[in-house]
Order: C-alpha cells, then structure tokens, then sequence
C-alpha cells in the first residue's frame, strides 16, 4: 500500500475516487443528498427551543433533541444499505468504544448512586448526546463534499444568534441597566456563559472560512466573526474570552504552517491581516457598544459585576485572588478530595450536584447548593470514580490523535484545513468543559457532537483513501445498519419517555415550585401532587427534594399518612440537604413535641452550621428541651460563620431566657456586650431590656 504524502496546500486534491455517500443511481432522484444538512440543521435548532412552560429550558431542549434523534433513526433505517459501510467504521474506532464504556460505567453506576433516580435523569441525557454524535457521523461518513455546507450552516447559526443577541443590546439600552442588557443577550441559555460557550466552539468553522475561502465567501465568514466576535465580548464570559483567544492563535498557527509549505508572502500576510483587524474591530466595537449603553442608561455602575471591560476580564483570568477564581478553587478542590474518598465508584452519575453538599457546609449559608463543580473533568472523577475521569479525558485526546493524523496525512486541502479547525472546536468545548459545565447542557453537548463529527469525518475519508488504493474486495453487505437502526430505535423509546416526564415535571415546578416553598398553594392538594410525575424526584435548579415538598404541603392540608410517606421518600432523594429533617423539626414543633423537634433541629444545624434559618429553629427547638448548654454550643459555632450579625445575639439571649427561666448575670453579662456591639439595633435593645427587667427582677 502506497504511503499518504504530507499535508500540501499546493498540490491539487489526490486522484483517488471515494465514492461519496450516500450515492444516487442512475434515472433517480437521489432525495437523500441533503439528507444530512437538513439533520444537522435539526440538531443545532436546539438552542431556538424555549422551556416549552418548564422551569428551565433544560427539559425541553433535551426532550428536542431525543426527537431529532428518532427521525435521524428513521432515515438511516430508510438508507440502511447505504449507511451500513458508516456504521461499521463507527464501531471500528477507539474512541467510540471509550465513549461506550463511559456509557456503561455510568450506567452501572445506579447500583450505589446517592440518587439512582437523578443518575437515571442524567443518564438520559448522556445517551442523548451519545447518539447524536454517531447519528452526524454516519450521515456524514465520507461525505467531503458537504463539508462548505456543514461550515456554511454552522455560521448561518452563529450569523442569527449574534445578530439577535446585539439586536437585543441596543434595542435596551437606555432602557435597561448594563447588567440587564447583557443577560438579554443570552436567549435560550441558562446564563451567559452557557451562552457565550456554544457561540465561541462555533467560531472555528468560522474561522475555517475566513481562512479557506478567497472570494465572496470569505467577506461573509468575515463578517459572522466579527458579529459574533462582538457579542462573545459583551458577553464577557473569561472561558468565551480563553476559548476565543485559543482559537485565534490556532489560526495564526496554521496560516504561519500553511506559508511554510506554500511559500505564499501574499496568502499569509492576507489571512494575518484579516485576523487581526477582525478580532481588533470586534474588541473596539464591544467597547464602543458598552460606552454607548452606560451613556444611553448613566448607570454608573455599569462595569461592576462581572460585565466589566474586556481588559478587566483578561485581568481576573490571571488573577487567583478574584472571587469568583477562589470560589471554583474550593469547587475544584471539593471534588478532587471525593474522587480520592471515593476511587472506585464515585458518588454515582450526575450525583455530584447531591455529594457536594457537605464540603460546601463552611462557606455556603443558604439552601443554594453548587450543582457542579464548574470542571468537568473532575466531575467525572468525583461522580465515577478515577475509571470514569481518565474514559472522559481520553475522549478528547483520541479527538487529537485522529485530527492530527487528517491533517498531516490528507491530500485533500478542504479536509486537512476542516480537521484542523473541527480539532479547534473541540479544544474549545474541552476549554469549557475544565472551566464550567457543559456536560448536561444540550446546545454544548450538540456541538460537541458537530466537533467530534468534524474530526472523524476528515479522519475517516483519509482511512477510505488508503482503502481504495488497496485490491477491491466484496462489498459488506450485511444487517449492520439494520440491527443498529433496530437497538437504537429500542434505546431511544425508554428516553423520550423519561424526557417527556422531564418535561412534565418542569412545568409542574414552574407552576407550584415557588409556592410550595411558601406554603401559599390555593390549589386543591390532589391536583398539585399529581402534577408531579414520579422522575425527577429534585426540583432542576435547587436540588430540593419534590416528594419533601409535597410531603410539606400534605401535612399542611391535614393529610399526615401521605404526607410522612412523600417526607420519608424525600429525605432519601436528597440527604444531605436536611430540607425535610427542618421540615419535621417544624412539624413536631407545632406539635409541641419538643425532644422529637430538638432532635432534627441538631441533625440540621449542624450539618448545615452557615445556614440561618436551621439556626434560628435549633435555637428555638432546643430552648424548649431546657438545654441550655445546646444553645450555648449552637450560638458558639454559627457566631464562628457570622461574627458581626445581630440576628445570631438576638436568637441566642431570646431563647436562653426562656431555656433559663430566668435572667442570671452571665446572661446579663452577655446581652450587655450585645447592646455594645450593636447600639442601634432594634432587637438588640429590646432583648436587653427584657433581660435587664428580669434580671433586677431576681
């Protein structure tokens, strides 16, 4: 077999035919052509989905995307002749076995997950992701030829989301604070960051065009740059900024390899200029929208809170002292320390947002929990162990191995130059994923799969190549395609069930989430118990335990049996929380079952010790036991989180009057120093003056 030549961008694409696929035959219409660009327009019209009612827009983007799977299932069993070559080459690669197994890892993960119920949610979406990757690649196995149209409708998308985006920016300003401006501009995303990832992995293609192309095209890709460019620096997201900043620097590197091999002074200095000016008019055009919008608004503060200058973001990247750096350190270092605890199995798939709870018990006050650990990698770690970190890990370097080689070893220019950038794409989702966490949000994991495709498709057509140099043997013409179109179309009922009840139950918590927590539902018991399917069994955003909640209201409507079995179901679905534990020191205290109302008091409060409202029952559950030593230690360790609040002197010398029954001098020892400390406070005096009058009372 004859050795592929190096990459030359001067020499023209290798004589050798590789059949296109699919192939039309003679006197018919070959209606499957397009096939595959109108189903990768279908997989990235996920971030056009809305929350469809839900809570978030989670639900139904995922939901979205099962969807699209199903059709694409539909066309490859309607081409299962012609996609049987692709599936036998997907199965064929390293890297999809590597995907698999961490498929498989998780799966088996249920049997000692925190959650299994959550681990199935996840588990849902991971399969998602999974099968639209293979779906792209055997739709556009060995098709080369559609490679301007994969970077034309990537840019068309990226085109649309800038141009709303920035629409949306001017169209508020004068109107809207700067903060509020930005966070219009991130349409369906959950947050800007979200938002800013799933522009910035498109740029490479982008970056591709300006690169490839030398007529109108490269005036239109130059362009969708600059838009996108501009509103990724409004964004001011520091992993967009990192990823972007990679992504030029990928393309000076392969302008400065290209002149290597051309010798082309002209071509070189044409693409570095046009890099330069673009990526240079985008960060002054940012900083010109942004004057424009704090002059339009005068809001003085416009540049605080994260929204600040593109500079000053550059700034805080390098600068470990910054909060939001310190808070993803502690992140970081919470799940690396339950990897170590835990190398073997981990806290179970998607388990994570549950077993984090406790390292955040120092320094997180309130209910809000961190749901990830803003790196995906030691995501992996800490939920599958040091098995399912270095399957995740590989993935990306496996993507590596198979651009480089299509890059090095391709005759063809378009697809060395596509695997290049494809490979670009992927190290900025890769950039993403060790900074924040795309690994269940479905626009990330979609381009992802557009990536990933990218890299195979160019590796792939190189393996075909050095195929049809070799003797033609007998064409494969067995049921691959039909048992894949078969176990997937298996695979794929039992997900969009669980999707759609995903769904259901999102609307269900936009409804009544927020009322449950106030206890202020009007309507009627049955009709908001039933609303909630029985998966997922934690409220999306907060990880609240749902049957906890509906145990809560069941119990405030007289329906106790109920209610203590949602309450038992819920206290197992989140256990590190205490979100039922203080709703059954609650119970018993009105009750007036003080022991039973003391002892879920402790297991709250000091699992919790930052948290105000644990402390607040603890110290009243507690001065009804008459445990006066309780109230001391409690007040001891929530003083130690909140040295100059009030509230925790007020709780104290309140309960300890009545725990004591009676003012002693230590106490009047104590709520003189509180008077001290906090002269002006209302409560503050008034506790005093009560334990002054009883005190000389004595």
């Amino acid at each position: 077999m004859k050795k592929n030549k190096k990459f030359n961008p001067k020499e023209p694409a290798t004589n050798t035919v590789v059949a296109a696929n699919p192939v039309a035959t003679a006197g018919t219409t070959n209606w499957m052509h397009r096939i595959p660009i109108v189903l990768l327009a279908l997989f990235m019209g996920v971030e056009w989905i809305g929350p469809w009612d839900g809570i978030e827009y989670l639900g139904s983007q995922w939901l979205y995307l099962m969807l699209v799977n199903a059709v694409a299932v539909g066309i490859i069993y309607i081409g299962r002749e012609t996609y049987n070559e692709a599936i036998q080459q997907l199965f064929s690669l390293r890297l999809v076995w590597v995907y698999l197994t961490l498929g498989l890892l998780a799966t088996v993960s249920m049997l000692w997950a925190v959650n299994a119920t959550e681990t199935i949610v996840c588990l849902v979406r991971l399969a998602t992701a999974m099968v639209s990757f293979f779906h792209l690649f055997i739709l556009f196995y060995k098709r080369t030829d559609l490679i301007p149209w994969i970077i034309g409708v990537v840019s068309f998308f990226l085109f649309v989301q800038a141009a709303i985006s920035l629409l949306y920016f001017f169209k508020g300003s004068g109107e809207l604070t700067f903060s509020e401006l930005v966070l219009t501009m991130r349409l369906n995303a959950g947050n800007k960051n979200i938002y800013a990832a799933a522009m910035v992995v498109k740029i490479p293609f982008v970056l591709m065009g300006v690169f490839y192309y030398k007529n109108v095209w490269r005036i239109w890709y130059s362009m969708v740059f600059f838009l996108a460019a501009t509103t990724i620096f409004l964004l001011n997201s520091r992993t967009a900024l990192v990823a972007i900043i990679g992504s030029m620097l990928a393309y000076l590197l392969i302008s400065f390899i290209t002149y290597v091999k051309e010798k082309s002074v002209a071509a070189l200095g044409v693409r570095l200029i046009l890099g330069i000016v673009l990526i240079g008019i985008s960060v002054v055009s940012s900083r010109v929208a942004t004057n424009y919008a704090q002059y339009t608004d005068n809001d003085s503060n416009a540049s605080s809170g994260g929204y600040g200058t593109v500079e000053k973001r550059l700034e805080d990247i390098i600068n470990t002292e910054q909060g939001s750096t310190q808070a993803r350190f502690k992140l970081w270092k919470a799940a690396w320390e339950h990897a170590q605890k835990h190398p073997v199995t981990g806290s179970g798939y998607g388990n994570w947002k549950l077993a984090s709870i406790p390292y955040s018990r120092e320094h997180n006050d309130g209910l809000i929990v961190p749901i990830h650990a803003h790196n995906d990698f030691l995501e992996y770690f800490a939920e599958l162990g040091f098995a399912g970190g270095v399957l995740y890990a590989s993935l990306f370097l496996f993507f590596i191995y198979y651009a480089a080689r299509a890059f090095f070893q391709s005759k063809d220019t378009m697809v060395a130059v596509f695997s290049f950038f494809s490979l670009v794409a992927v190290i900025a989702f890769a950039t993403d994923s060790a900074l924040n966490f795309p690994k269940e949000e479905p626009m990330n994991q979609m381009l992802l799969a557009v990536a990933g495709m990218g890299v195979l498709l160019s590796y792939t057509f190189l393996s075909a190549k050095e195929k049809a140099t070799e003797p033609e043997e007998k064409q494969n013409t067995g049921g691959g395609s039909l048992i894949y179109s078969f176990f997937t179309a298996v695979l794929l009922l039992p997900i969009i069930y669980i999707g759609f009840l995903i769904w259901r139950s999102s609307i269900a918590q936009n409804l009544y989430v927020q009322e449950l927590n106030a206890v202020t539902l009007t309507a009627p018991v049955d009709q908001v118990v039933n609303s909630f399917p029985s998966l997922p069994n934690l409220v999306s955003n907060t990880v609240q335990p749902i049957e906890g909640m509906l145990g809560m209201y069941l119990w405030r409507n007289k329906r106790e049996a109920e209610a203590e079995m949602y309450l038992r179901r819920g206290s197992k679905a989140n256990p590190y929380m205490m979100y039922v534990e203080n709703i059954r020191a609650n119970m018993y205290y009105e009750k007036q079952n003080w022991d039973s109302a003391a002892y879920f008091a402790r297991l709250c409060f000091f699992e919790r010790p930052r948290n105000q409202t644990y402390y607040q029952t603890y110290m009243a559950c507690v001065a009804r036991t008459y445990d006066t030593t309780g109230l001391q230690k409690g007040f001891a360790l929530y003083r130690k989180y909140h040295p100059q609040d009030a509230f925790t002197w007020t709780q104290y010398l309140s309960n300890m009057l009545n725990a004591s029954q009676g003012a002693n001098a230590k106490l009047k020892s104590m709520a003189d120093s509180a008077l001290a400390m906090f002269p002006q406070d209302e409560e503050i005096k008034k506790r005093h003056q009560d334990i002054s009058q009883d005190f000389a009372r004595r």
